[in-house]
């Protein structure tokens, strides 16, 4: 006697199904496949029909079956020319079938689930003097373009978001390029403008007035 448990709305329940141990095959394992097609056959109570909806040829979906009733033992089908009849024990194994169905795909639900949601989150490291003028415009971009993706800001040294990215902490970070970075992949985003800004009284010489380089200012 095969004795299957099962837990529904907190209740255990208890099937025993007579069990020709003649025909078991200890230690191999049940294909879900199989299951499904017992399942599509309940449904629709015809072999060509639940083959269509499983994506099977009919003589495919049928030894499948009968390949299903010799591991367990058991006969889960009357076959007649007229109709398909599910014995007792059918019944009760298609209804078990279906609750086992049902779980294994929360469970690909949930995995899949999971593996949404972590990539869910982008972790983007930012240098204080940069953040306040471009995380606006990255936020905004971010939502028109990837809806499904949550931005971190975390703001921080330049050497303190390299430490952070080595240690996975984050998956990128905005700093000015330096030999610290040179190291990492590297992708130019943009070339800041810098201006030399004084009184205008300031004693200025006419051969710097037109333009103005580094070299020519640390010589003032």
């Amino acid at each position: 006697m095969l004795r299957i448990i099962t837990r529904h709305h907190n209740q255990t329940n208890y099937i025993n199904l007579p069990v020709q141990r003649q025909h078991l095959q200890p230690g191999k394992k049940m294909n879900i496949r199989n299951l499904e097609y017992l399942v599509a056959l309940a449904k629709y109570r015809h072999f060509q029909r639940a083959a269509e909806a499983c994506n099977v040829s009919q003589p495919t979906l049928s030894a499948q079956l009968r390949k299903l009733e010799n591991e367990l033992g058991l006969q889960l089908l009357e076959r007649t020319t007229r109709k398909i009849r599910f014995t007792q024990t059918g019944l009760r194994l298609v209804e078990q079938t279906q609750v086992i169905l049902r779980e294994i795909e929360a469970l690909k639900n949930m995995a899949s689930s999971s593996q949404h949601s972590l990539s869910q989150t982008l972790d983007i490291g930012i240098i204080p003097t940069l953040a306040p003028y471009i995380f606006s415009h990255m936020n905004t971009l971010c939502r028109e373009n990837f809806p499904e993706v949550e931005m971190e800001i975390h703001e921080a040294q330049t050497h303190h978001l390299l430490a952070m990215l080595e240690s996975d902490a984050i998956e990128c970070a905005i700093v000015m390029a330096s030999k610290e970075t040179s190291k990492y992949v590297e992708l130019p985003l943009f070339e800041e403008p810098w201006c030399w800004v004084s009184a205008t009284n300031t004693l200025m010489p006419s051969s710097m007035k037109s333009t103005w380089t580094i070299s020519k200012i640390t010589k003032y």
